[in-house]
């Protein structure tokens, strides 16, 4: 009882009040309020109609003192229903009768991503379905121990010397007033920032985010696996993956079919150096690999000589009112640039074409039906061809994905690939998704393995 004539109970969780038999409320009026829904069931159903009478006031009061003299609640009753200062009654909490209990998340923004701030990698939430490889092997990518009884997967971050990465972070508490501490364990290279909006805080209970500051490199393939601890229990924690950045020299060039420059001035409208420069560091920043673009201006591969021939020879055949090359026979045509211009093997060359790449579909060939082809960079050579879609545009994430072809990745859905996905299920830039925006983990130290890089 609290103020005169008032009763509160104030629960975090779920309130339950239980009788062996009746429980009756007599009041003037009896309100009731629910955020979502009020829900009555009864065996026999819900009934509504005249109320009992109240007992008389002075038989409740007799009745409250005598219950009061006779049914002193014991210790553990008084620790269950306790009063405050002012004697109002309040109930215990299910919350409260939880054990203690913090888990702590990691996201980023999804600038961070969009952008290729940093790499972040973290275990597709629905990995079970879409992995076609050995399941294991991609949960042991990750690193995993038990955090609450439960596996645990910590994301992979990438980072440079000197660089500050932010992560947000999801905090999983029960009674998180009881905890001291929750923090990442202390590391050498690293050191660590707790943020609550513009205030620093001491530690990830008050923290919304975390900045992390590399002060060293890790040779290491197998990167770092930081732990956070809550009250000196495992809660969390990050892989951070921080060798040494590498860099390599890339040129680019317009390939010339159609001759008068008409090739040369399409592709211009469709690719300007600004463009190329931010595709790449979007691309492959996060898996620390600088690309140098040697020339502001691309150069031009003339094959217009050529052009007859590929023509005549069915390499290049025509769709409704653009040429296009035949799948079947883009190997012609490869032949043929590399005929006419020799690429230097230590460094990127990318070709960017103004044609799309068709299958002729069994409708006939002049006019029939097509499936595009995304491209047809071979990997690990160093050379990459960018070209057309099915709608004629020259799309910037598809460069990147034949760049790193070129640098040595696979498709996603290849079984050569280190691990194994269904196709168009992710947004990596290796698979066929219409939406690219980011790399794994393992694609990043695959990168890193190309022999010519420095």
């Amino acid at each position: 009882m609290g103020k005169k004539g008032q009763i509160i109970k104030i629960a975090k969780g779920t309130m339950s009040d239980i009788a062996q038999n009746d429980i009756n409320y007599y009041a003037k009026n009896i309100n009731t309020y629910a955020g979502i829904s009020i829900n009555e069931t009864g065996k026999q159903g819900v009934f509504f109609g005249t109320p009992e009478p109240a007992p008389p006031i002075e038989n409740l009061q007799q009745d409250t003192a005598q219950d009061t003299a006779d049914n002193t609640p014991s210790a553990s009753d008084q620790a269950t229903t306790p009063q405050n200062e002012s004697g109002t009654t309040s109930t215990t909490s299910v919350d409260d009768e939880k054990p203690k209990k913090c888990i702590i998340e990691f996201s980023v923004k999804n600038k961070v991503i969009n952008d290729g701030t940093f790499g972040f990698d973290t275990i597709p939430s629905n990995y079970n379905t879409i992995c076609e490889s050995n399941i294991q092997d991609l949960e042991n990518e990750y690193n995993p121990f038990e955090v609450e009884s439960e596996q645990y997967f910590p994301p992979w971050v990438s980072i440079r010397v000197g660089q500050t990465i932010i992560l947000q972070l999801n905090k999983t508490f029960n009674k998180k007033d009881e905890y001291q501490s929750v923090a990442f364990e202390e590391h050498n290279d690293f050191s660590y920032r707790y943020m609550k909006g513009s205030t620093e805080v001491t530690d990830m209970i008050e923290a919304k985010e975390v900045h992390i500051t590399c002060s060293a490199n890790n040779e290491s393939p197998d990167g770092t696996l930081i732990k956070v601890k809550a009250d000196g229990a495992d809660a969390g924690g990050i892989n951070i993956w921080y060798p040494t950045p590498k860099t390599i020299d890339l040129q680019w060039h317009f390939v010339e079919i159609t001759g008068n420059d008409k090739d040369r001035s399409a592709l211009e409208d469709k690719l300007k150096i600004r463009h190329l420069l931010s595709l790449l560091e979007k691309g492959l920043k996060p898996s620390l690999i600088d690309i140098n673009v040697t020339n502001n201006v691309a150069t031009i591969v003339d094959i217009t000589a050529e052009n007859e021939r590929l023509k005549r020879e069915r390499v290049i055949k025509k769709s409704d009112n653009h040429h296009y090359i035949e799948r079947e026979m883009k190997q012609d045509f490869v032949a043929t640039i590399r005929q006419n211009h020799n690429a230097p093997n230590n460094i990127v060359t990318l070709y960017l074409v103004n044609r799309s790449c068709l299958i002729t579909g069994a409708m006939g060939e002049e006019g029939g039906r097509y499936q595009v082809v995304a491209g047809f960079s071979p990997t690990g050579t160093g050379i990459a061809y960018g070209i057309l879609d099915g709608e004629q545009k020259l799309r910037h994430t598809a460069i990147m994905h034949e760049v790193m072809h070129a640098l040595g990745l696979r498709h996603t859905f290849s079984r050569q690939a280190v691990h194994t996905f269904a196709d168009k299920k992710t947004k990596n830039y290796m698979d066929y998704h219409e939406t690219k925006k980011y790399t794994w983990k393992w694609q990043w130290a695959k990168l890193h393995t190309y022999q010519h890089l420095q």
